[in-house]
């Protein structure tokens, strides 16, 4: 009997979050190896008006990713 061997690829994980309003940090968070997969963060914010919410996540073999959202008061 012959033994097979299957090749598993691990999607990235990521290691750093970082949220910016209109350029400005206002959260940033270094993840380590025991932290879920698919990890779920919340932070305060506080808007005073109109702007611009940037998230960057960054991780293992290049992995990146960007999320913005324009902030509308009134």
């Amino acid at each position: 009997m012959a033994t097979q061997r299957a090749l598993v690829t691990l999607p990235p994980a990521i290691r750093r979050g970082e949220a910016r309003l209109d350029g400005e940090l206002v959260f940033a968070a270094d993840l380590h190896p025991a932290i879920a997969a698919n990890p779920y963060l919340v932070f305060p914010l506080r808007v005073d008006g109109d702007g611009t919410l940037t998230v960057d996540w960054s991780g293992d073999r290049g992995f990146a990713h960007r999320e913005r959202v324009e902030i509308i008061t009134k």
